[in-house]
């Protein structure tokens, strides 16, 4: 058996360390875009990214699924699905560590080693009126040692979220 990133297991245990501090399910549906740099750290590899991802809101509990996708100025694609969770920072920030296996297509792009890998990343987000959002968001991914090869990219975004739908009656008020 190969070894595991130690990453992977880090950011899941800060995940469920925060579970504690996190925010109620106050928040309704959102889509959120988001434009930045693959691989910002290695500038010979790096890319342009665009992506795109679906959080889910109400009645789902602390944990908020998402389901997403990223492609590159040199044509990889990586899908997922997973979970974040929202960390209230104050009134108008938010901290956000989301974790989400999926699949990743190479393109033109950096070779990860496998086509199954795991995203995490992490996210702070000023909450504008509306149930808008304004962040920036670091990410890993990674096949956290399923392949002989695991050289992992990270990627950084600016973020914009708007909510799906609107608060019901007898919704809590944003705050």
């Amino acid at each position: 058996m190969r070894p595991r990133d130690p990453r992977l297991g880090a950011a899941l245990a800060v995940t469920l360390a925060l579970l504690p501090a996190c925010a109620t399910a106050d928040e309704i549906s959102a889509l959120r875009l988001a434009v930045g740099v693959f691989e910002w750290n290695l500038h010979p590899a790096a890319a342009g990214e665009l992506a795109v991802q679906y959080r889910g809101g109400l009645n789902t509990g602390p944990l908020h699924p998402i389901v997403g996708g990223k492609v590159t100025t040199d044509a990889a694609a990586f899908v997922f699905a997973g979970f974040g969770v929202d960390v209230k920072l104050g009134r108008r920030f938010v901290l956000r560590p989301s974790f989400a296996p999926g699949f990743y297509r190479q393109g033109r792009g950096k070779d990860l080693g496998a086509v199954p890998n795991y995203r995490t990343a992490i996210e702070v987000a000023l909450r504008l009126d509306g149930g808008r959002r304004l962040g920036l968001e670091v990410d890993h991914i990674s096949n956290a040692g399923s392949a002989p090869t695991n050289p992992g990219e990270e990627s950084i975004v600016l973020t914009f979220s708007f909510p799906l739908g609107k608060r019901g009656p007898g919704s809590p008020p944003p705050p």
